[in-house]
């Protein structure tokens, strides 16, 4: 036994070191007590602030079924150490640790329950639980009775070791002298047997000023409920605190503030949409974390001053819905900010600038067409070329006002300061302003100075009038044939319209020379050539001037001249077909000139 002083540590006195003075002898109760402070503080730390339990990297004081009767495997849990490594390295790197109040435990080998030199079932057994001042362990009793369950826990004390005790470490064997004692912390693993019945759900052990002895920890690692008496896996529930490794915490909580906390955005290049906006647009920004606490936007280094918070349908929460603010330009990142943290997209932003026409007088050119004439109108400006562009030509009232809108077809890819349209479905004649919208914004063009759409010319009234004769003349017959005719121009006018110019212009200047002669002269020159014949056959007939000769024709009445001799279709038949005949066969063939 090591002759040592009482031990004066009280940690609550507040001390927390010891100084030397000078002339002033050292002795051991100043050492010692000094070491306990320090020891104190240490085991303070790790009981309330790392807490107890297995560290990372380590399955220490496992519970495994052995296969026998009333016992059960705890393991070191740790690899196999290499062959002639120190004992320094294996104490270090191959055995389990387990904290237990502050204290740290450690295993080197596996060992069975009942192999324990404390187990009831051993030799010495008596004498070494006197030695120690400690009880023995208990064997287990299998199966459980029911209501019951055996908890399995780790009893931990300190305890002093004197030369005498060890005398081949702590005596010098050079000088026969011995040593300093030395503090030894041992530990046991022993098995409880509690009702679960009116006691709670985690499983109790000894606690300080309990049945056991002062100074003695206590840690749970498992328990066991078996219908026999060898134990199986399934009989067995884990009940150790484990990865209390400090930097596996902060891994882990690093892990759950970036699951719950940190703001991140979605992998590129999904991180927003659209990539592409005007200063003024929104964006929807992709990823989680967004809308802890009060969120912030900045776009480049601007703060957007409108956020929506959006759900999102998903497991991820709300995601954002900001404004982009004026006076952004370029392509830039954004970057969200919450009381999480701080999350910067690596896509980039294009804010857009929006479309603007070139100076009144040079918007647009041409600046009329007629209608299903449709041309090419070349517009100018800046900005033309953004993404997504649409080119509608607005129908305005005598006030100015919009009517209506078509959207016309753009004929090739814009430039930044110009596009060319072809307006062919602007078939209304009236006056249209043009507007020119991409992802950029849009912009409308000069209301005062208008694109218009004139309606087709007329028909002269010369033309209209010769085919008034040609229908008198041709009857009803002829107005049939005019009919069709003109249906048949009319349907093929929209595709062939430049082609139909060309035959109007030769068909007017025929109708022109054709006007000249009505259909009425024709048979009355027919009628004289008629009645000149018969005089030479006959001799001379004069008119006779009182009586007014009119005949109906196909065509209506046709009054005679005065003087001028009159047979009747009647009277000469032969003569009235012939007439009649002559006329049908030059109306057909102006008819086919025309076609």
């Amino acid at each position: 036994m090591g002759v040592i002083s009482s031990n004066n540590f009280d940690p609550t006195r507040g001390y927390v070191g010891v100084r030397l003075q000078q002339g002033v002898p050292i002795v051991d109760r100043d050492w010692n007590e000094m070491e306990d402070i320090h020891k104190f503080e240490l085991r303070t730390f790790l009981k309330w602030f790392v807490g107890d339990g297995v560290p990372s990297g380590s399955d220490a004081f496992r519970i495994d079924p052995t296969g026998d009767s009333n016992n059960f495997w705890i393991r070191a849990g740790i690899g196999t150490p290499t062959s002639g490594i120190s004992n320094q390295d294996r104490g270090l790197y191959f055995a389990g640790n387990c904290l237990v109040d502050g204290l740290d435990v450690s295993i080197i080998d596996d060992i069975q329950f009942t192999k324990q030199l404390l187990h009831e079932s051993q030799p010495g057994a008596d004498a070494l639980a006197v030695a120690l001042g400690v009880p023995k362990i208990t064997g287990l009793s299998l199966p459980t009775a029911p209501n019951t369950l055996v908890v399995i826990y780790l009893d931990v004390w300190e305890r002093l070791v004197a030369p005498t005790d060890d005398p081949h470490n702590l005596i010098l064997s050079g000088l026969g002298t011995e040593s300093c004692a030395r503090t030894k912390r041992e530990w046991i693993v022993r098995a409880n047997t509690i009702p679960t019945t009116g006691t709670p759900l985690l499983p109790s052990v000894p606690i300080a000023g309990s049945s056991y002895p002062a100074g003695h920890s206590f840690f749970a690692l498992a328990t066991i409920v078996s219908s026999g008496s060898v134990i199986s896996a399934g009989d067995i529930t884990d009940r150790r605190q484990t990865r209390i490794n400090l930097a596996e915490l902060v891994r882990r909580v690093s892990l759950l503030e970036s699951v719950t906390l940190i703001p991140t955005f979605d992998p590129s290049p999904n991180q927003f949409t659209p990539k592409a906006g005007p200063s003024g647009g929104f964006v929807t920004l992709h990823g989680q974390n967004f809308t802890i606490g009060s969120p912030r936007v900045l776009f480049d280094s601007v703060e957007s001053t409108n956020l929506t918070a959006i759900i999102t349908g998903s497991t991820r929460g709300f995601e954002l819905y900001a404004e982009v603010p004026p006076g952004v330009t370029g392509s830039i990142n954004i970057t969200v900010i919450t009381q999480g943290g701080t999350a910067v997209s690596s896509d980039k932003l294009t804010v857009l600038l929006p479309p603007t026409f070139a100076q009144q007088g040079s918007q647009f050119s041409p600046t009329s067409m007629k209608v299903n004439e449709p041309v090419n109108v070349f517009l100018s400006g800046n900005n033309f070329d953004g993404p997504n562009p649409i080119v509608l030509f607005n129908a305005l009232d005598n006030s100015g006002n919009i009517t209506g809108s078509f959207n016309v077809t753009i004929v090739s890819p814009p430039t930044a300061n110009q596009i060319v349209v072809f307006p062919s479905n602007v078939t209304t004649p009236g006056t249209y302003n043009i507007t020119v919208q991409n992802d950029g914004g849009a912009v409308t063009s000069a209301t005062s100075e208008p694109f218009t759409v004139a309606p087709k010319e007329k028909e002269s009234k010369e033309s209209k009038e010769g085919k008034d004769g040609k229908e008198g003349k041709d009857g009803k017959d002829g107005k049939d044939k005019e009919k069709e005719a003109s249906k048949d121009t009319k349907d093929s006018k929209d595709t062939k319209d430049s082609t139909k110019e060309h035959k109007e212009s030769t068909k007017s200047e025929k109708d022109n020379a054709a006007e000249k002669i009505n259909a009425a002269e024709k048979i009355n020159a027919a009628e004289k050539l008629h009645d000149q014949t018969v005089r030479n056959r006959e001799g001379d007939i004069s008119g006779q001037a009182g009586l007014p000769p009119q005949v109906t024709e196909r065509s209506g009445l046709v009054e005679q001249s005065p003087g001028q001799a009159f047979i009747a279709p009647a009277e000469r038949p032969d003569v009235g077909a012939n007439v009649l005949k002559q006329a049908d066969e030059e109306a057909d063939q102006e008819k086919g000139e025309s076609e």
